[in-house]
């Protein structure tokens, strides 16, 4: 099992060039208005509905910590994708209707933090709840998993944020081993239409190796069934481990990722 996957990035030493063309139009910009702001109303139309504006900044009042792939998914399940994707969907879905799925290779990313109380809790009606505290910044990990009818891959947890390079790293360290023993003959990999995931260095990656990338449409709703498993993790730790340090966090992720079996797979995947 990897449990830290990290890669030294270098910083260039190539002296930084600034580019002209901004200046030259900002100069001249200024010289005929008197300012270098641009005219209301100039420039493309923003795209971004109010429906949308809406529901990213309630998103932040709630979790100021959202990442953009958070609010693609989160958009893209309350329908708000473009018509065209929207029908590339529903074709998408009629097409794999009587599909048993059982060549699927299930892999995404999620985040685990620090949490030593459940979200709900018991208490007499007209009582307030107890106070407990909680950080406002708690320690978190995040992790990489694979799942399929026989059985999940090793977990590969890790700090920082996870980018083209790694990526690949443990698609090489964890993926590879993983395919080569649970399905010599032929698979299907699925993994989101996140930017790291569509890189040109993966995409690359999974063509110099064999991997038979199983596609699936942009803008569609996370129907991946290892979504399922990542809220059991975390309710398992909220429940069961309450970590109280970054240590024992890392430990309970490991203990819950032992209980996964072929049974629970499919038992996820039926939900």
């Amino acid at each position: 099992m990897s449990d830290n996957c990290s890669i030294q990035l270098q910083e260039s030493n190539r002296p930084q060039q600034l580019c002209r063309s901004p200046c030259v139009c900002r100069n001249q910009r200024f010289e005929n208005r008197g300012t270098i702001s641009r005219r209301h109303g100039s420039g493309r139309p923003s795209k971004i509905t109010e429906e949308v504006k809406r529901i990213v900044e309630g998103q932040m009042q709630l979790d100021d910590e959202t990442t953009a792939t958070q609010l693609r998914r989160l958009l893209a399940q309350q329908g708000l994708s473009r018509e065209g994707n929207k029908v590339k969907r529903f074709e998408w879905c009629q097409e794999y209707q009587q599909d048993n799925f059982d060549d699927v290779i299930w892999t995404d990313e999620s985040s685990i933090q620090l949490e030593t109380h459940r979200r709900t809790c018991c208490r007499k009606i007209g009582q307030p709840p107890k106070p407990k505290p909680r950080p406002k910044h708690p320690v978190k990990v995040h992790v990489w998993g694979a799942i399929s009818v026989n059985g999940p891959a090793s977990l590969c947890i890790f700090d920082g944020i996870m980018d083209a390079p790694l990526y690949v790293n443990i698609m090489d360290t964890t993926l590879l081993p993983f395919i080569s023993q649970k399905f010599p003959s032929s698979h299907r990999f699925m993994a989101d239409n996140d930017p790291k995931h569509t890189s040109k260095l993966a995409q690359q990656f999974l063509k110099e190796k064999h991997v038979n990338w199983w596609r699936t449409p942009a803008e569609s709703p996370d129907l991946n069934p290892i979504e399922n498993l990542w809220h059991e993790m975390k309710e398992y730790m909220r429940r069961e481990v309450k970590p109280k340090n970054k240590e024992e966090l890392i430990n309970g992720i490991k203990a819950f990722w032992r209980t996964v079996t072929p049974k629970l797979v499919l038992n996820t995947s039926d939900t």
